[in-house]
């Protein structure tokens, strides 16, 4: 299991300081790497943009310059995506900076029901891991309705908090049971399913994870199953659902995991439970852990949500007194069309190792 990093107090001077610069920073770098990309890999020129023009405006300015050349090439759906976040955290231990992904990619289709997606986190390859740079490489089919099917690298269905993308994930960090039974990509095939009542998604993964140069384990199984048995205007909407993931890879792994799920009108309700006797995500561990979270938000409007988390986990059931609980609450400013996330968190952890503060500022870019 990851150690909570240990933050050292900042000044509310630095703190103000720093929220103010984060987004200016990280609009900077997203220009520049646009820029970059455009003139040295697709010799485009760049035309002046008229800074008075809305925000959103100026993004579909720029995804039109690059998209250009790459439909001409590759077809008229074709187009490249970019996104990536950075993230400043403050609190007990020391000040940090972090990058955890600036992904880029293209996606497209090959016929009419046929599509294909590339995308690369470049921040863990400045980091030195090559294996985990890549991210999804996915051709998917579409010809089943209400179905789509995936072949290649992609999230196994283990829960919902750790397979959705980390551009649409609430919080700035996943819950601690997604952190470690979850949140990783593998090669395989996946179906999933999408109807008015009920969702579902059933893989077949080879067990590699980020092991590519060699195999230690055999193919593991991963799905889920969310029903839907109330959605209405005056009643709000209830999901509910399950799921398993088994295989092996240095060790035997079960998951189980459950989920529920209440939206009525501004407010939604999230809970997520799951019990592994063994597990294969970030590690691969006999131990048999479990945990859960829930997870109120209220939207304040369109652009703006609050939302809090209660997160418990349990790192080896045979031992006692070892749970960490994470309390932790936040804000959501959305821009250009919910493009742009401008997000803190602040996080108290209390753990058998001590109790820690923690702050976290996100300027994020969705592709």
């Amino acid at each position: 299991m990851k150690q909570l990093t240990m933050f050292k107090p900042a000044s509310t001077k630095t703190l103000l300081f720093s929220f103010l610069l984060l987004p200016f920073l990280i609009f900077g770098n997203y220009s520049y790497a646009v820029q970059e990309y455009s003139e040295e890999e697709t010799s485009i020129e760049r035309e002046e943009k008229d800074p008075n023009q809305p925000l959103e405006s100026q993004i579909e300015i720029i995804e039109h310059e690059l998209n250009e050349p790459i439909r001409g090439f590759l077809g008229e759906d074709a187009k490249i995506r970019i996104g990536g976040d950075m993230v400043y955290g403050t609190g007990d231990g020391a000040n940090q900076v972090y990058f955890p992904q600036f992904s880029v990619g293209i996606q497209g289709n090959i016929t009419e029901n046929n599509f294909f997606l590339v995308d690369w986190n470049i921040a863990n390859m400045w980091r030195g891991n090559f294996e985990q740079s890549m991210m999804d490489i996915t051709l998917r089919n579409e010809s089943i309705k209400n179905n789509k099917i995936y072949i290649g690298r992609m999230r196994p269905q283990v829960g919902i908090d750790g397979t959705v993308s980390s551009y649409h994930i609430p919080m700035i960090e996943r819950a601690q049971i997604s952190r470690t039974f979850a949140g990783i990509r593998d090669y395989g095939i996946k179906i999933n399913g999408d109807y008015k009542y009920a969702k579902y998604s059933f893989g077949l993964f080879n067990g590699f994870r980020n092991e590519l140069r060699h195999n230690p384990g055999s193919p593991d199984f991963s799905g889920m199953i969310v029903l839907i048995p109330m959605n209405s205007e005056k009643f709000g909407e209830f999901s509910i659902g399950g799921g398993y993931s088994t295989g092996k890879r240095y060790y035997s792994y079960n998951v189980l995991s459950s989920y529920a799920k209440y939206s009525y009108k501004k407010l939604d309700i999230e809970a997520e439970y799951m019990h592994a006797d063994g597990y294969n995500g970030e590690v691969n561990s006999p131990d048999k852990a479990q945990g859960f979270y829930i997870m109120p938000t209220y939207h304040l409007s369109d652009n703006i949500e609050i939302l809090a988390r209660y997160d418990v986990f349990d790192p080896n059931v045979n031992i006692g007194d070892n749970n960490s609980k994470e309390y932790s609450i936040g804000i959501n400013y959305y821009l250009a069309n919910r493009r742009i996330r401008l997000a803190t968190n602040y996080v108290y952890a209390d753990t058998p190792n001590g109790n820690s503060n923690r702050i976290m500022f996100m300027t994020q870019f969705r592709p």
